[in-house]
């Protein structure tokens, strides 16, 4: 007559057993869903900043990119109208007043010129003169820091395929922009100090500036829209 007490005790233990296991195993699962959220979001956070820095950096290369273009564009001008218009002999240019007038409203100030003779109707020989501006290349930083720096972090697996091989694409021309600018920089330095500019070597100078140009021009836009295309692809 005392086993049904027995038992009782039995099915009391087993019970508080069972529950005790419950309690610990929804413990160990909130925690581990706790601790996987706390990762996520330090994640989420990392993204956040790498893509940042790296929004940062392209808006500092464009920048430099539209101060460059914008003197090459000028630099580029100036070299046309000599090649079109230089006279050798005289050490000026002979032009119709028209262009020269055309070149003179795009580009203020920047020729100026004391002595000119007719040559026919409407044609100057222009000499005793100057063209103010500034040949020098304009040399600046591009940094690459914030994509390197993204590459070689684990955060990188964070982003998908689609948003990495876009930035892959972007530095991968901004490395061979800057590439260009020395190359040009380069030429121009043997340029200017060759007494004999041939109007070959002025015309390799010309294709040169007109690549770059719109390379730059091309890659400026890029810089333009990195902020609405790393919102897509991240």
């Amino acid at each position: 007559m005392t086993r049904p007490a027995k038992n009782s005790k039995l099915k009391f233990l087993t019970n508080n057993w069972v529950g005790t296991l419950s309690a610990t195993l929804i413990v160990v699962f909130a925690a581990l869903y706790l601790n996987e959220l706390v990762a996520e979001r330090k994640i989420e956070n990392q993204k956040s900043i790498a893509t940042k820095n790296i929004l940062s950096e392209l808006m500092t290369n464009s920048e430099n990119f539209t101060i460059a273009v914008n003197k090459h564009s000028i630099f580029y001008d100036i070299m046309v109208f000599m090649d079109n218009y230089s006279d050798s002999e005289s050490g000026g240019f002979i032009a119709p007043i028209d262009s020269l007038n055309k070149f003179r409203r795009k580009h203020p100030k920047l020729i100026t010129v004391k002595d000119s003779v007719q040559v026919s109707r409407s044609v100057y020989q222009y000499s005793n003169g100057e063209i103010n501006f500034d040949f020098s290349i304009p040399q600046f930083e591009i940094t690459t820091i914030a994509w390197k720096t993204l590459k070689s972090s684990g955060i990188s697996q964070s982003f998908n395929f689609k948003c990495l091989m876009y930035l892959e694409g972007i530095y991968n021309i901004t490395n061979k922009v800057s590439t260009e600018n020395e190359i040009l920089f380069d030429e121009v330095i043997e340029y200017l100090g060759d007494e004999e500019n041939t109007k070959e070597k002025r015309k390799k100078l010309i294709g040169r500036l007109q690549l770059l140009i719109s390379y730059e021009e091309s890659l400026i836009k890029m810089y333009e829209s990195s902020e609405k295309e790393l919102k897509t692809c991240c």
